[in-house]
C-alpha cells in the first residue's frame, strides 16, 4: 500500500496493483523517442506489483496507528510479496 497524508488526519492510500495499472497505462502513452518496447516489457510494467493484490486487501497499521505503507514492512517479508509479483509474471508466460 502507497500511503499519503492528505489534511491533517486522513489518508489516501493507493494499492500496489492500481499503482502498477496507472504505471502500464502511463507507458502505453508514452513517446519514446526510438523503438517502443515489446508486450512483454509493457505488460512488465503494468503487472509488476501484482504480488501486493491479498495484503493491500487487509492493510495493516503501523506503530503511529496509520495504515502500514509498504516502505514500513521488514525486508523479508516485501521480498517475499515481489517474488510472488514474479511468479505472477511468469506465469502469465511473458519471460
Amino acid at each position: 500500500m502507497i500511503r499519503r497524508t492528505w489534511g491533517a488526519d486522513k489518508w489516501m492510500l493507493i494499492p500496489q496493483v492500481e499503482h502498477a495499472r496507472i504505471a502500464g497505462v502511463i507507458a502505453a502513452a508514452w513517446n519514446f523517442r526510438k523503438a517502443r518496447p515489446g508486450g512483454a516489457i509493457m505488460s512488465a510494467i503494468a503487472n509488476h506489483d501484482h504480488g501486493w493484490a491479498e495484503v493491500d486487501a487487509r492493510p495493516t497499521l503501523n506503530h503511529d496507528g496509520a495504515p502500514r505503507s509498504f516502505l514500513e514492512m521488514p525486508p523479508k517479508e516485501s521480498f517475499s510479496i515481489w517474488t510472488r509479483s514474479i511468479a505472477h509474471l511468469a506465469e502469465m508466460k511473458n519471460y
